[in-house]
């Protein structure tokens, strides 16, 4: 099970060829990676993307942090927006404009905040 090295663990899984057009699947704030349906990555990979899926921290195999009265985590919407390029650094992609998003989120300002970075 693949995870990002450094200060925050995020859990990540991917789908497809290597070689493949990166993908990033950005899941709601609380949503694991799991809440992307198989057959819905594969229509991508079937298209020769490189589909790339994550945990968001504090849910599924990713780190967690706080408790259970801790209503924020002590984490910004920046630094969420930060796991998706440590898992597209910890895979080799090292410019973020090689690879494209898509986000199933009401949270709009992460996604935002991720794309221009």
């Amino acid at each position: 099970m693949p995870t990002t090295r450094g200060d925050v663990r995020i859990h990540y899984e991917t789908r497809g060829p290597r070689d493949g057009i990166p993908l990033l699947f950005i899941q709601g704030f609380t949503w694991q990676l799991i809440g992307w349906r198989e057959g819905f990555c594969q229509e991508f990979v079937d298209r020769g993307a490189f589909v790339i899926l994550f945990d968001n921290r504090d849910v599924g195999l990713s780190q967690k942090f706080g408790g259970s009265a801790d209503m924020d985590g002590g984490y910004s919407l920046a630094d969420m927006a930060g796991d998706g390029f440590a898992v597209l650094d910890d895979l080799g992609l090292a410019v973020a404009e090689e690879c494209r998003a898509a986000c199933l989120s009401r949270h709009g300002p992460r996604n935002s905040r991720a794309a221009l970075a």
